[in-house]
């Protein structure tokens, strides 16, 4: 196994592997309306995060972090949200050492909101498994209000990169769009705080049940 592979099966098996990858840090990187840009191939590690999303100052890392987590949106068929022309959108990926990634999108379009969720089966190696299960809904406008209000709350827009100790294997991260501006902010097991908060609001409005 080369050095670069097996940097890939640890980041998903152990911690030690989410402190060498995501350097106990938490991250955000923000595109302004210029520069939301028309997309790369879907392959290229650019399609759904930009650079810097993981990493400010260390490339490689940051190279790295992105091709490793990006293959998982793309086996659950998730669209880019960082690229392209985009309504506005939400997003929240969970990424667990021994359990099923998670990405659960909030799609809002002339007052409309749909929710589509997507699990895959946790596979013990470097690629992504195949999906598990999928949810697709339509928030009511109650339910839609709710989620404007729990966004609000946190100040997402506000949220900036931090460095902080990890504490498990996980990784938090949540996406957001408007069609021209785009933020990802990504934690490290957060216990509390404005990413878990939101993290927790997307899990449970799937009505899926989670240890």
């Amino acid at each position: 196994m080369d050095s670069k592979r097996e940097l890939k099966s640890l980041y998903l098996r152990t911690l030690s592997t989410f402190l060498l990858l995501f350097s106990v840090i938490g991250g955000s990187a923000c595109l302004g309306p210029n520069e939301l840009k028309a997309c790369p191939v879907s392959t290229s590690s650019d399609f759904y995060f930009p650079k810097g999303s993981f990493y400010r100052t260390n490339e490689e890392r940051d190279n790295l972090a992105r091709e490793i987590t990006s293959p998982y949106l793309a086996a659950m068929g998730e669209p880019s949200l960082s690229c392209g022309k985009r309504e506005e959108s939400y997003r929240f990926v969970w990424l667990r050492s021994f359990d099923r990634p998670v990405a659960v999108r909030i799609t809002i379009a002339s007052g409309l909101a749909d929710l589509t969720a997507v699990q895959l089966e946790w596979r013990d190696g470097i690629e992504p498994g195949d999906v598990a299960l999928r949810r697709h809904r339509v928030l009511n406008k109650k339910a839609l209000a709710e989620f404007r209000r729990v966004f609000s709350a946190v100040r997402f827009n506000d949220l900036s990169y931090e460095r902080r100790d990890l504490i498990d294997g996980s990784v938090w991260i949540v996406e957001s769009t408007d069609g021209e501006n785009y933020k990802v902010v990504t934690r490290d097991s957060p216990e509390n705080g404005p990413i878990r908060e939101l993290g927790l609001y997307f899990l449970a409005v799937t009505g899926w049940k989670f240890t």
